[in-house]
């Protein structure tokens, strides 16, 4: 075999490997799943609009205690479809679309948010948060998510996935956000809660964003 052979068999078998490993960094780094902001604000409303009907019609035919009981169940139900760390993500993109402060506060482990809240000099807090809203959808541009969970040690789960915010003028940018986990006070079980603050989002999505 000569060596002019040999080189063009090692140049051929390097081009495969970087193609090959072009290929497997880019499914590492590809959200594996997308929201949509219209879907998850849809979803957010109705149900929003189920607990309000629950909330009326079940005080009007049953006893207090009773409806106490079915009112917390409907409401726990809920709760339970935001409380792993996708949904929680639905509901955060949700409560953005809707413009919704106290719901978008919801999404917030407390002591990341606050630090949020006292960043600003504003006294009216609503607006600030008002603010970090429209700078994290850039003024209602946000169309979706791309979401892709972080692999702890030996595959383990963690508490950290990889979001893509997707852009209507193309802009992406993917960063992670990390989440707290708290026991649920009506059933019991665990749920989590966004502990990465809106600002430090806001720095990532500038630093992290392509077209």
């Amino acid at each position: 075999m000569n060596k002019g052979f040999k080189i063009a068999i090692i140049s051929t078998l390097l081009l495969f490997s970087l193609i090959g490993y072009f290929f497997y960094t880019n499914s590492l780094n590809s959200p594996s799943e997308y929201i949509s902001i219209e879907t998850a604000k849809k979803e957010l409303v109705q149900y929003i609009e189920t607990i309000n009907k629950m909330e009326e019609q079940v005080f009007k035919y049953v006893d207090e205690e009773e409806a106490e009981l079915a009112y917390l169940k409907t409401n726990s139900d809920i709760e339970l479809k935001y409380a792993d760390k996708k949904g929680v993500l639905e509901f955060f993109l949700a409560t953005i679309a809707l413009k919704d402060v106290d719901l978008f506060l919801e999404s917030f482990d407390l002591y990341a948010i606050s630090g949020d809240i006292h960043s600003s000099p504003e006294k009216n807090k609503d607006l600030v948060i008002e603010d970090l809203m429209t700078q994290l959808s850039r003024d209602g541009l946000l169309v979706k998510l791309g979401y892709k969970e972080v692999k702890g040690k030996f595959g383990a789960d963690s508490n950290t996935v990889k979001v893509t915010f997707f852009y209507s003028d193309g802009l992406e940018a993917t960063i992670p956000i990390s989440f707290a986990k708290t026991h649920d006070h009506h059933n019991g079980e665990e749920v989590y809660s966004i502990s990465t603050s809106v600002l430090e989002m806001l720095k990532d999505i500038k630093s992290n964003s392509k077209s």
